[in-house]
């Protein structure tokens, strides 16, 4: 699957007009954006004396989230048929994500290397919206759910635990909070979050062109 044709479009519905404007008059308006990543559809139409429109998009995105690199020292996990692309995060998490790979193969020579799961999507957002076409037969599907809720703006990391020694945890925790995260223990996983109190919960970021 190509990466931009899995980037959403949205179409903004609903209209509001002004009334005999005065010429050269300069209008403004605020949008809230979707909670998702999308590129946003515009169409601003004028009628009368001066007859006119102007289509535009929005690009709804947390920028600069890059793709976690192919590495011997580690491997990603957790693309679906929905989210092939979800080992995305920002450069300086990328970064710390190798040391803490680098590290652990230095600790621990003969074992396998890391496993990374979930991160964010290219764009960041919420994972998943509306009906879930492909869900599996033995589940019913859910509706507008919000999973991985703190995976949105390439801070977070999940590193799968299955199979590793008391040991091997102890000093997976102790490499990953000398590179600044915070671990949270989700049994099957660790939940490592990068975000420190100075940063945004979001960066605003719009692209119109």
């Amino acid at each position: 699957m190509d990466l931009q044709s899995s980037i959403p479009a949205y179409d903004v519905q609903g209209s509001s007009c002004v009334y005999e404007l005065a010429q050269n008059t300069e209008l403004s308006w605020v949008m809230i954006l979707p909670e998702f990543s999308a590129e946003i559809n515009f169409l601003i139409s004028a009628y009368g004396d001066f007859m006119d429109y102007k289509r535009f998009k929005i690009q709804a995105k947390v920028p600069a989230l890059v793709a976690l690199p192919d590495s011997d020292l580690y491997s990603s996990t957790g693309a679906t048929k929905a989210h092939p692309f979800n080992y995305y995060a920002r450069q300086d998490v990328i970064d710390k994500l190798k040391n803490i790979a680098k590290e652990y193969s230095e600790t621990f020579p003969k074992a396998l290397g890391l496993v990374f799961n979930d991160m964010s999507l290219p764009w960041g957002g919420l994972f998943d919206i509306g009906e879930e076409v492909l869900c599996p037969d033995d589940k019913p599907c859910k509706y507008w759910v919000a999973p991985h809720r703190s995976h949105r703006d390439g801070y977070n990391v999940d590193l799968k635990t299955n199979g590793l020694t008391a040991g091997q945890l102890i000093q997976i925790k102790s490499i990953a909070e000398k590179q600044g995260a915070s671990v949270l223990d989700e049994g099957n996983h660790y939940h490592l979050n990068f975000k420190s109190k100075s940063d945004k919960d979001y960066d605003e970021y719009n692209v119109c062109y």
